[in-house]
């Protein structure tokens, strides 16, 4: 039984007790005031004519009314005792359970919402994907580079972070390029969302040049971001922490749209 419930009966006890202790001060009153006047002799000496049952009357109203009493104060201490114990202990379960940086009480999982995250932890390369890469080629510029705006999807109940660094190099025809690549601009990803990040990758004079004659005489246009990590950090609910390193796919056309 909760505490809201405990301390329904505490002032449930409270009323009986108060309502009990009036009528004990209220009924002797009432029954000595419809009796005989103290002045009158019948009222100190019985004659045949008075009750039999008056004395016991009297005598019942001796032992009943504080026995009562006690029963009262008794089942309301009860209620005031267990409605207390309630309250202490719910005290300790906030005070005992774990809490985000700024102090507040995290809301622990469920069993379903458990068993979500830990699977979903387990299989973050999965779910969380780039499933559209287009690109943007700036050949002609004095450093020539490849923009391509990459869609991510997330499966997941994770929410993750802004993404800041990429590691690794790509290749093209099987050898490295010379500079890495480097985020344009990258957003949060909210868990069950998708979001979009733009990553540019320089290249050579000369590697430009092979690539507008790939383009051109229709060979292949790919580079291979197999190599390619960017390390993402989340989590869900403030209960639950999830980081992973997002790998490249090996083939992303720079002459059209790749989608996987």
């Amino acid at each position: 039984m909760d505490s809201a419930k405990w301390s329904n009966y505490s002032n449930i006890g409270t009323f009986f007790l108060t309502t009990v202790i009036l009528l004990i001060m209220v009924i002797p009153l009432l029954w000595s005031g419809s009796g005989a006047p103290a002045s009158d002799p019948a009222s100190t000496h019985p004659t045949s004519a008075q009750s039999p049952a008056e004395p016991r009357r009297t005598v019942v109203i001796a032992w009943i009314m504080p026995s009562v009493l006690a029963l009262a104060v008794l089942g309301a201490a009860v209620l005031n005792f267990a409605a207390s114990r309630q309250r202490k202990t719910k005290s300790t379960i906030i005070e005992s359970a774990p809490r985000t940086l700024g102090g507040a009480v995290s809301i622990q999982p469920v069993p379903w919402h458990a068993k979500m995250i830990e699977d979903d932890r387990g299989k973050l390369g999965q779910r969380v994907l780039a499933v559209k890469w287009m690109p943007f080629r700036f050949f002609e510029a004095t450093a020539p580079y490849i923009d391509f705006d990459i869609t991510f999807t997330n499966g997941t109940v994770f929410d993750f972070d802004k993404p800041e660094t990429i590691k690794g190099t790509a290749k093209f025809r099987n050898q490295p390029l010379p500079n890495d690549p480097k985020f344009v601009s990258s957003f949060p990803l909210p868990h069950g969302d998708k979001t979009w990040m733009k990553i540019r990758q320089h290249v050579t004079p000369e590697i430009a040049e092979q690539m507008k004659i790939a383009i051109s005489s229709h060979q292949p246009t790919v580079l291979d971001f197999s190599e390619v990590r960017i390390p993402i950090k989340g989590h869900c609910n403030g209960v639950a922490q999830a980081s992973f390193e997002w790998a490249g796919a090996p083939e992303v056309s720079f002459n059209g749209v790749t989608t996987i």
